[in-house]
């Protein structure tokens, strides 16, 4: 399994999810507009407490689709 990147790559496009559909340029621009919104797993959003001290600062999102 030498191609391990091709290999996620055509599972991710052939699973149905939302997390993993891109977004527009549009789409993304609307989103900044609103506050975060981070879930663990699907149908478990982090509280908005967890962020309260983040701002201005970065966060690092590990296994966040291969991004």
């Amino acid at each position: 399994m030498n191609n391990y990147i091709k290999l996620n790559e055509d599972r991710r496009n052939n699973v149905n999810n939302d997390y993993t559909e891109p977004l527009t340029h549009e789409e993304l621009e609307e989103v900044r507009k609103h506050p975060i919104s981070v879930a663990l797993t699907v149908g478990k959003k982090v509280p908005k407490e967890w962020f309260e001290k983040a701002n201005g600062k970065n966060i690092l999102g590990l296994a966040c689709g291969e991004g």
